[in-house]
């Protein structure tokens, strides 16, 4: 990335861990501070619209700084918060296009419309037919994470909300949920 080289190349970098400090294919999973003023590198990538916000169970300490960067950005329609194209904020009501994206990482927005538990899992439905409908499922380690932060899943049946995770064709598109922060409640 061009502007991550004029941000950083000739400078003193410090990298700081908030979780694990490697993904599995070895790589870093710290946020990264620039010069003697230490520009955090994700936050000034993220408020240029050069990037989303991808976060990971085991590594979720500055989600609520970067998605403030990542909304600041939208909302300016910066870089590729166009409104449109690749990265454009998905409709839950368009099934079939979000299946256009299968096996992407997407951010989409909508009403839940059912929140029912089965077992060990919670569906959270967005359309009445939960095998053609976008649905996002939050599995029993998920689901220990959501207890942990004091949420229930379940109580977001009607709310408008925006949730990040990789497209699977499942009975139609779903996300699957690793953690809680991957769901934000736009309104209730």
């Amino acid at each position: 990335n061009l502007a991550l080289s004029e941000l950083s190349l000739g400078q003193r970098v410090l990298v700081r861990y908030g979780g694990a400090e490697r993904d599995r294919h070895g790589r870093i999973l710290g946020q990264l501070f620039v010069g003697e003023n230490e520009i955090w590198a994700q936050e000034a990538m993220l408020l240029a619209g050069l990037a989303r916000v991808y976060s990971f169970a085991d590594n979720r300490n500055c989600l609520l700084e970067l998605y403030k960067a990542e909304a600041r950005a939208r909302i300016e329609r910066e870089g590729i918060w166009d409104g449109e194209g690749f990265y454009a904020i998905r409709n839950a009501n368009k099934p079939l296009a979000i299946l256009q994206r299968t096996d992407r990482y997407e951010l989409v927005e909508g009403r839940v419309l059912s929140a029912e538990q089965y077992g060990q899992r919670v569906y959270l439905n967005f359309g009445p037919l939960w095998k053609k409908d976008f649905t996002v499922l939050v599995e029993r380690s998920a689901l220990r994470l959501f207890e942990r932060k004091g949420i229930d899943p379940l109580n977001l049946k009607g709310a408008l909300v925006r949730v990040r995770g990789w497209i699977e064709n499942i009975n139609g598109p779903l996300i699957e949920i690793t953690h809680p922060e991957q769901i934000e409640l736009l309104a209730k």
